[in-house]
């Protein structure tokens, strides 16, 4: 499971099949760093973008192969929606199950930075595009069962909605 290269050969046939653009923007201890862009870019520039990111902690490696499995199952969604993916933005910490990337860095803790290589690329790639959703996978194999982290003053949220499904998908059979 924290095999980068496979991974990354996985999302490079998923990409060919469907039609997505997947593009390297950054480069970290030689390995790239991946984006995955769907054809319904070339639309409107007032697209609303639906972006999900994984793999910030390596030592979390369910996400970038979740959300791979969720992109497979998803191919007509993502070629007629506009999505952007980040599906391992740290790939040296995948590759070492470490939380922190080469240089001991937790990416989480290094959004903000306006000189991280990384992060900067990745501000590039985000550009100015608005975004309906976004959603950042995480893994917490200390914790029981699932929660969402959710920025929004909304009464009934996508989070709730969510929470709902996965609480019937998880009830037991009688």
């Amino acid at each position: 499971c924290h095999d980068y290269r496979l991974l990354m050969r996985e999302w490079s046939k998923l990409a060919k099949t469907a039609g997505l653009r997947m593009r390297a923007f950054a480069k970290v201890a030689e390995l790239p760093v991946f984006f995955i862009e769907s054809p319904a870019s070339a639309q409107a520039e007032e697209a609303m973008w639906h972006y999900i990111s994984a793999g910030v902690h390596g030592d979390e490696p369910a996400p970038p192969w979740g959300l791979l499995e969720w992109a497979q199952e998803n191919v007509n969604l993502l070629r007629t929606r506009p999505f952007l993916l980040f599906p391992t933005l740290n790939p040296v910490g995948l590759t070492l199950n470490t939380r922190a990337d080469h240089r001991g860095v937790d990416l989480n803790r290094a959004f903000n930075s306006e000189s991280d290589p990384l992060i900067v690329a990745w501000r590039q790639v985000l550009g100015d595009r608005k975004l309906a959703t976004a959603l950042c996978l995480h893994e917490d194999y200390d914790g029981q069962g699932c929660y969402v982290y959710e920025l929004t003053h909304l009464k009934d949220s996508l989070g709730q909605s969510i929470l709902r499904d996965t609480v019937r998908i998880n009830l037991p059979a009688h």
